[in-house]
């Protein structure tokens, strides 16, 4: 059967969009359903809920009473044949998650706008879009059938699977084509600021898709790819595709006209562009058994979130020092702000990452005040897991076996062949590879809560790891030689300036603020009897007050409060890494790693 949608915005600025579904031989009771969840995000959603009216009606027109079932299913109350089911999403969702429309840009993922009919036999979709601004642009993987000089028009998609992986941005949007293995690429940017090199970021992006197909071994498994990039004052994120990726970015994160230097914030564009792409492979083929055909009104559990989001973490930097877009003191000082984050995290004591992977519908992406000591994030320790892994095959093999080799072994295993990955085969894998001993160590990792030996891994590739004192409260570490700075103090908290006052965000277990009895959410006005301000506790922080008590006072709630703070020598928490001299001379092993035989050169 041929399943026909027609999407339609008549009013953009009121933030729907109409969707109407034609079933040519629906089923009596025909039922359609929408998604709770979107693959590549693991949380229940509940998309239907910004559905905002249904209607049903047979091939004469007439109204059929449609009633709903559950959250999300919807059955009409039909004898079969002909069916049009109407419906009206509400889209303000900002996110790469689900949809938004408005007056000047639009975007959907087929999860929060396509009903699924459900228990009927389709052959095809295809799906037809209306422009609702003559200056707009359509950008979307959808296969294209007939579609006008702006995109609109009609696409075909040859299951409901395919149909809501290939989201849509609309809007006026600038292009940059760009050819990888022969493959075209294409990047679409939304809002970008008219002095910034949108080529540059394509030449890049370029580098960058090419090396991961080499890495991967080509030819590249799909026949074009599209990165939909909306930028923003405000927000970061991104979501894999089969052959596109969304992507939500700063605008400040674009390179300029005539920069040639990489800051910090394209180098962060970059390693997000990197981290999606790579799950063209690493997610989106090589996939893990509890996911393929998961049922998307329910969650779907696998311990194995680390090795595809933690592994992909690791490689979306490795990716820009390899391909040559960042120096190797660049990577590195990323590298330290990875190690940083984990150091600063206390749950890592408290939870695995296999753990972690499991509890992501529960956890994740419902954070509280507590989440940083009683969580781990798969994707910075699983990347910090890689990391050790790839160095310990390295050093065991004398540089025969490498994280590379085994990424390889999963494409061709279960990559290519569609084989999805079971529970527990990636350990399995590198055990067959490397050895019991190898394979032993990383299951320890993955399901235990011990310090990792990056340290003393690190050092045998010749780079050196420093722990040191933040200088800040924005330090978070980086290439060179740790800074010579005074005894700092700590008081074991995070505050965030309001205009009350300096409120609680997080308290360290049995820190300073924790012994004394301060809670998250506590407004910190008084500091020994006179006003607090960030530039206080600034400067308190930064002199040696470790050891002496301390009046604090705030409230909680509409309470005051009074406590005596002890203040705890700052700890040595925050991650420099250095290169010695004569680096790529004396330490190959650790050059090869980089890929680079002047590893200490940047942009």
């Amino acid at each position: 059967m041929l399943l026909r949608y027609q999407v339609e915005m008549p009013q953009p600025a009121g933030h729907g969009y109409r969707v109407r579904c034609h079933l040519p031989e629906a089923l009596p009771g025909q039922r359609l359903r929408l998604p709770a969840w979107i693959p590549g995000s693991y949380l229940i959603r509940d998309f239907a809920r910004h559905v905002v009216t249904l209607e049903a009606r047979d091939d004469a027109g007439r109204a059929v009473p449609v009633t709903k079932l559950d959250k999300s299913t919807w059955q009409a109350a039909h004898a079969g044949g002909s069916l049009d089911v109407i419906w009206e999403v509400y889209a303000r969702d900002t996110s790469v998650r689900g949809a938004y429309l408005d007056g000047h840009w639009g975007f959907f993922n087929g999860s929060s706008l396509f009903l699924e009919p459900l228990d009927v036999a389709v052959t095809e979709i295809e799906v037809d879009i209306a422009a609702p601004c003559a200056n707009w642009r359509l950008a979307t993987a959808l296969d294209p059938v007939a579609v006008d000089g702006q995109g609109f028009g009609r696409y075909r998609a040859a299951d409901y699977e395919t149909l809501i992986d290939c989201p849509a941005l609309m809007g006026p949007l600038a292009q940059q084509v760009f050819m990888v293995a022969g493959v075209p690429h294409v990047l679409w940017a939304l809002d970008a600021d008219p002095q910034a090199d949108l080529a540059r970021l394509g030449g890049d992006l370029a580098r960058i898709c090419a090396w991961q197909g080499q890495l991967f071994g080509e030819p590249l498994p799909m026949d074009r790819y599209h990165f939909l990039l909306r930028l923003a004052g405000d927000g970061y994120g991104g979501l894999e595709h089969r052959t596109s990726c969304a992507l939500l970015a700063q605008r400040k994160t674009l390179p300029q006209i005539e920069e040639s230097a990489v800051s910090a914030d394209y180098a962060e564009l970059l390693g997000l562009c990197s981290h999606e792409y790579f799950h063209a492979w690493h997610v989106k083929r090589i996939r893990p058994a509890p996911l393929v055909g998961a049922d998307l009104g329910a969650e779907a559990y696998t311990r194995q979130l680390w090795v595809f989001e933690g592994i992909t973490s690791y490689y979306d930097d490795l990716a820009l020092v390899r391909s040559g877009c960042i120096g190797a003191s660049q990577y590195l000082g990323r590298l330290a702000h990875t190690l940083t984050r984990l150091r600063r995290t206390p749950g890592r004591f408290r939870q695995s990452v296999a753990e972690a992977s499991f509890d992501a519908w529960i956890k994740l992406y419902k954070p509280d005040e507590a989440t940083p000591n009683h969580t781990v994030s798969y994707y910075t320790k699983g990347s910090v897991i890689a990391l050790c892994l790839d160095l310990m095959l390295r050093r065991e093999s004398s540089n025969a076996v490498s994280l590379d080799q085994v990424m390889r072994r999963l494409w061709q295993d279960h990559g290519q062949n569609a084989i999805p990955l079971p529970e527990a085969g990636f350990e399995a894998l590198v055990a067959s590879l490397a050895g019991d001993t190898v394979g032993g160590q990383l299951r320890d990792w993955v399901h235990g809560r011990e310090e990792l030996p990056v340290a003393e891994l690190l050092a045998d590739f010749g780079v050196d790891l420093h722990w040191a004192c933040a200088r800040d409260a924005r330090d978070t570490g980086g290439y060179g030689l740790p800074p010579r700075s005074g005894r700092r103090s700590d008081l074991g908290l995070r505050v965030r300036v309001m205009a009350e006052g300096l409120r609680v965000e997080w308290i360290a277990p049995q820190g300073p603020a924790a012994r004394a009895g301060m809670a998250c959410g506590d407004v910190l006005v008084a500091l020994d009897g006179l006003r607090l301000d960030a530039e206080r506790l600034e400067r308190m922080l930064m002199s040696d007050a470790a050891g002496r008590t301390m009046a604090v006072h705030g409230f909680r709630e509409d309470r005051l409060m009074t406590y005596a703070v002890q203040a705890d020598p700052a700890p040595l928490d925050t991650c420099w890494l250095h290169l010695p001299e004569g680096f790529a001379t004396r330490h190959p092993a650790g050059a090869a790693w980089l890929g680079s035989s002047a590893p200490v050169q940047g942009h």
